[in-house]
């Protein structure tokens, strides 16, 4: 049987929050998604998982974005790149 899915507006009146906010999750890689053409789809599976790990929308200290390869600034302004390797 076929995964139920939910869109993105659905995901985020589940979760209550703002749509840029799930889209944010998907980008950070903490919450996945696949892509339809433009639009992204969540298996019902997927969130509830996620949902029932504690979820997280909090920053992450240092994220590259694969497809684009660009490092976002952490919040106390440094790249991260001082970081990288250190777990």
């Amino acid at each position: 049987m076929p995964a139920r899915m939910l869109t993105l507006r659905e995901v985020s009146d589940y979760l209550h929050v703002n749509p840029a906010t799930v889209r944010r999750l998907v980008r950070r890689g903490q919450l996945r998604a696949i892509r339809v053409g433009r639009d992204l789809r969540f298996e019902v599976r997927v969130v509830d998982q996620w949902v029932a790990e504690g979820g997280s929308a909090r920053e992450p200290e240092h994220v590259v974005e694969p497809e684009h390869g660009r490092e976002h600034r952490m919040s106390n302004g440094h790249s991260g790149a001082e970081h990288a390797g250190k777990h």
